[in-house]
């Protein structure tokens, strides 16, 4: 049976990529749900302590069901609102609310005017995976919160990465990299960011996206305001380079597409996928790569031997059907590796809710080539 998955935990859920934006922001999330809020802990570290969750629930009964949810969302964001101080509200859906159709813009609203904080509603189900959840808030945070400014020479956005594809030690390692290049960040999508940061975005001269989740929030900004934008995960000695370079040049940076049959599967985010893809291509001298997700799968930054792994019996199909020297992919996956491959563990957040094992270091620049130092046979 199709997406039924029998040998890994399901991912995680749209839901939980919204919570993790709202807890690295200075906003309040309401989720509209019946169950409490579950954080992920497993996505902090020593430097960026667990600082408490942002979030509430609305608890809703089966009166609800029938006479909406408004109540219960007024009611979470006045017992909790001083608790939290927010600068902003979001507010979103669950399985459960999705199907009762409150009108989550009328209660966004209501709820800005009675307290004059910016507030907006994000449409999710809990039906699709995470990514969707990032995705879909961060667009939803930019229509609400930014404002037309004056450009300013040097300046860029980092767009998308977030602690669930790439641990938030990465996140900040990423921004280091941007500054240490001559750019001035001014705001972080995905990463700890306060809404003053964000809402002066639209000055900025560019945007990097740096995962695929960010790239539905660019095309806003680039419609917006004019703003370009770069697609790369700056990850490895060449790839961020050329990154720089491109960001320089205002040119999505152009990628070599190899001929050859397959004989290394990197499963996971496309954007840190493809980077890891061309790190082993230009530093390595190693080819025949393909790239697999369960994820968002852009056509326009894919090869064409790359694919969207659509369940657990496609991905066992995959593996089974090539002759895969090397596999790069989450512990939790290891399950289906094939006997004569190689593997090399990159963890993934959504993957494995509880990283119990190695946790992905800092790949930004150099720092991939580091990790594949210590792990690739030449």
């Amino acid at each position: 049976m199709k997406n039924l998955y029998r040998y890994i935990a399901p991912f995680l859920s749209d839901t939980f990529g919204f919570q993790e934006i709202v807890d690295v922001t200075d906003s309040m999330g309401i989720l509209d749900d019946c169950t409490p809020y579950k954080g992920r802990v497993s996505r902090t570290d020593i430097d960026e302590p667990y600082l408490g969750s942002h979030m509430v629930t609305t608890w809703l009964s089966r009166d609800d069901v029938i006479s909406g949810t408004k109540k219960a969302i007024m009611a979470a964001f006045r017992k909790q609102r001083y608790n939290f101080d927010p600068a902003f509200v979001m507010i979103a859906t669950s399985p459960v609310s999705s199907m009762i159709g409150t009108d989550m813009q009328d209660v966004a609203n209501a709820i800005t005017q009675e307290s004059s904080l910016p507030t907006t509603s994000v449409d999710l189900g809990g039906h699709k995976y995470y990514d969707h959840g990032v995705s879909e808030t961060l667009l939803s945070m930019a229509k609400l919160l930014v404002r037309p400014a004056q450009m300013v020479p040097g300046t860029m956005n980092l767009i998308g990465g977030n602690a669930i594809d790439w641990t938030a030690e990465n996140v900040r390692a990423c921004r280091a990299w941007a500054q240490e290049n001559g750019f001035e960040v001014v705001s972080v999508w995905g990463g700890r960011e306060s809404a003053d940061n964000l809402k002066h975005a639209a000055k900025a001269e560019i945007n990097l996206v740096t995962s695929i989740s960010g790239l539905a929030t660019a095309k806003w900004f680039e419609k917006e305001f004019g703003t370009p934008y770069i697609t790369a995960a700056p990850f490895g000695k060449s790839v961020a380079r050329i990154t720089v370079e491109a960001l320089r040049k205002k040119e999505q940076p152009a990628v070599a597409v190899s001929e050859e049959n397959p004989q290394v599967l990197i499963i996971g985010e496309q954007l840190m996928s493809n980077a890891i893809r061309e790190t082993l291509n230009l530093d390595y001298g190693i080819s025949g790569v393909q790239v697999a997700t369960f994820f968002t799968f852009d056509k326009e930054f894919a090869q064409p031997c790359d694919r969207r792994i659509k369940g657990e019996d496609d991905l066992m199909q995959l593996v089974q059907n090539e002759d895969y020297k090397l596999i790069i992919a989450d512990p939790d996956l290891c399950i289906f590796k094939p006997e004569m491959s190689d593997w090399i563990d990159l963890p993934h957040g959504a993957v494995c809710y509880e990283y119990t094992g190695e946790v992905l270091p800092v790949l930004a620049g150099v720092g991939l080539n580091a990790w594949l130092d210590k792990r690739i046979k030449l």
